[in-house]
């Protein structure tokens, strides 16, 4: 209701448990459409500890009871994850893990932290955003959330979703989104990964016309020894500016602060759902 007239929104119909669940489901769950924005977390099923039947919640300090996955299954799970969700070509947001209040069933107070810290290096490896959910919650939760319960009551879960909303809604403003590819961008730059920033910042059909005349390994070396670093400064010029956008909202336009290379300003075109480089 948060998102309605601003955006189509859909979850699967299921509780999407632990990370095990979602290796084995995620292709389900994405099915063959396309995505924009995927808000997404695993987390509170992960750490929740189960009997010897391995189904059952149990008291983490009885015989036999272990967490669902383990922490460093957790952080493995999440890796594998990430990198089928990046095929999607949406916009990723990570939500942290709500907290786990004293007197909670099957679950440790303080999981959630430790939990968190590892998902936060998963997508800071890979340039994801993070909605802090757990800062949001934790500021509030005798208001929102039920006494010795991970759950939310009904304004609780409200009040969860429209901090989600916010986040989402300012991901698909196109300025945000256009910020979220410059940074995305960089951080492939940084980590030297030439043969993906071409295919992010080159619209498909302009570089099938180059591939015409050369392999994709010699533009890529091309790439690397005479444009990556100059677009690398380029890009940190406008991380945090505001470009301006034509009538149709497709094109934006980023002035520089200085001119780099003879240029001075960088043009994004929106083809489809993505945004490429026009100049």
């Amino acid at each position: 209701a948060a998102l309605k007239g601003q955006a189509n929104v859909h979850r699967p119909s299921t509780n999407c448990g632990p990370t095990t669940r979602g290796i084995s489901q995620l292709d389900k769950w994405l099915g063959s459409g396309t995505w924009d924005v995927i808000h997404f977390n695993w987390g509170l099923h992960d750490l929740k500890y189960l009997g010897t039947d391995g189904k059952s919640l149990a008291d983490p300090k009885s015989p036999g009871s272990r967490q669902q996955v383990p922490i460093q299954q957790y952080e493995k799970n999440l890796r594998q994850l990430v990198v089928r969700l990046k095929k999607t070509g949406a916009t990723l947001i990570w939500r942290s893990t709500t907290p786990v209040p004293p007197g909670a069933k099957g679950r440790v107070v303080g999981d959630a932290v430790k939990y968190n810290a590892v998902a936060t290096r998963v997508m800071k490896d890979n340039g994801i955003a993070t909605d802090d959910m757990y800062t949001f919650a934790k500021a509030r939760l005798k208001e929102i959330q039920r006494p010795a319960n991970v759950h939310f009551t009904r304004d609780g879960s409200r009040a969860l979703a429209g901090h989600a909303a916010g986040i989402i809604r300012k991901t698909i403003d196109p300025r945000t989104g256009l910020r979220t590819v410059v940074s995305e961008v960089i951080h492939l730059l940084e980590k030297k990964d030439h043969a993906t920033v071409l295919k992010r910042v080159v619209p498909p059909e302009q570089l099938q016309r180059i591939l015409k005349k050369r392999t994709f390994e010699q533009l890529a070396e091309e790439f690397s020894t005479t444009k990556a670093a100059r677009l690398l400064t380029v890009l940190r010029l406008i991380k945090d500016a505001r470009p301006r956008l034509d009538a149709t909202g497709r094109v934006a336009t980023f002035t520089l602060v200085e001119p780099v290379g003879g240029k001075k300003s960088i043009v994004l075109r929106k083809s489809g759902r993505f945004w490429y480089i026009a100049n």
